[in-house]
């Protein structure tokens, strides 16, 4: 069975509201699709969760799930947090240096640091260098 295409991939998140919020305040993705539900469909086992979904272009979506009663979020202790990321493929480095810039003098501005509702991942001004020092990534063969 070839495969088309990635549906969607999905983490978790703390607030899904406020995680759909930094998506489209700060990366520009559109909100598709929520489901909230009070029982996981797989299993039916009684557990609400939200399930939100966004369009992060080119037929490429990235959904998040608040889990309102699961215990708090954590991470792999044994994998280093650099390992554990998502990266977007942008136009040129001279688009994502304006990002990086928009999202640094956002954050510098902010008594707040500027992060992402979801999981561990952050852009503040004390971490804009590590977590922004990403590199062009060239087409994939045809």
């Amino acid at each position: 069975m070839p495969i088309q295409r990635i549906h969607h991939v999905a983490y978790r998140c703390l607030d899904a509201k406020a995680t759909v919020h930094w998506y489209q305040e700060h990366l520009g993705m559109a909100f598709v699709l929520a489901i909230a539900e009070d029982q996981v469909p797989s299993t039916h086992a009684p557990d609400p969760y939200m399930h939100v979904f966004l369009d992060a272009g080119g037929g490429n979506v990235l959904a998040f799930f608040e889990l309102p009663n699961a215990a708090p979020m954590g991470r792999d202790g044994n994998t280093p947090d650099w390992v554990q990321h998502i990266a977007f493929k942008v136009d040129s480095l001279t688009e994502l240096s304006a990002a990086q810039a928009r999202l640094r003098r956002q954050a510098s501005t902010s008594s707040a640091r500027l992060t992402t509702p979801s999981s561990r991942a952050s852009i503040s001004s004390t971490r804009a260098a590590t977590a922004w020092n990403w590199l062009p990534i060239p087409p994939h063969p045809r």
